[in-house]
């Protein structure tokens, strides 16, 4: 009112009155109404975030169990190539049979004063740790588990005198929908040792 007189206009009553009818009639948002559509949006935004925990998890942990595996599978044929360079061509021997039990082996003979090591492999061993597992036996020592998990191991390309050993080392690892996916690593080692 007051502006309407500064300005010189007589001041539109009528039109402030409408004004003021307006504002009283406009129907506003309760607080009730309010909180409610916050407790919903917090339920949503809650349920998303619980499943993306959920399934960052399971992607995790299979992720781990691949890695896992593969690691394993890695440093057991590091492992091999390591021994390989110590070892003499003349005695290298592997074979896919043994006594009684199916049998993968690989015979790495002794060069410059170290000792023999063998690689065995049993798939059809009663054992369900033995058969999973890829052993390493030093001359003169119990066998030692050198990676778990694996389902094949097959040295390739060493008859005595070969200069390169072909390795093939098979992983399985649990994939998605608790499928199994087998990993393999291969390898070439040099015997350097006539």
């Amino acid at each position: 009112r007051w502006l309407g007189e500064c300005s010189g206009h007589g001041g539109d009553q009528s039109g402030q009155e409408r004004l003021m009818r307006l504002r009283l009639g406009a129907r506003g948002v309760s607080l009730l109404e309010l909180l409610i559509v916050t407790v919903i949006v917090l339920l949503v935004v809650m349920g998303s975030i619980l499943v993306l925990t959920r399934t960052g998890g399971q992607m995790w942990s299979r992720t781990d169990a691949q890695m896992t595996s593969a690691t394993a599978a890695q440093q057991a044929l590091n492992r091999l190539t390591e021994d390989a360079r110590q070892a003499r061509r003349s005695g290298l021997a592997c074979n896919l049979n043994g006594p009684g039990v199916e049998v993968w082996f690989l015979t790495l003979p002794p060069a410059n004063g170290s000792p023999e090591v063998q690689y065995t492999f049993r798939p059809s061993d009663p054992d369900p740790l033995i058969r999973r597992s890829l052993m390493r036996t030093v001359q003169g020592s119990p066998a030692q588990v050198v990676a778990t998990g694996i389902t094949a191991f097959s040295p390739v390309n060493c008859a005595a005198g070969s200069e390169l050993v072909r390795i093939s080392l098979t992983a399985q690892v649990a994939g998605f929908g608790g499928v199994s996916s087998p990993q393999t690593l291969v390898s070439q080692m040099w015997v350097p040792n006539p």
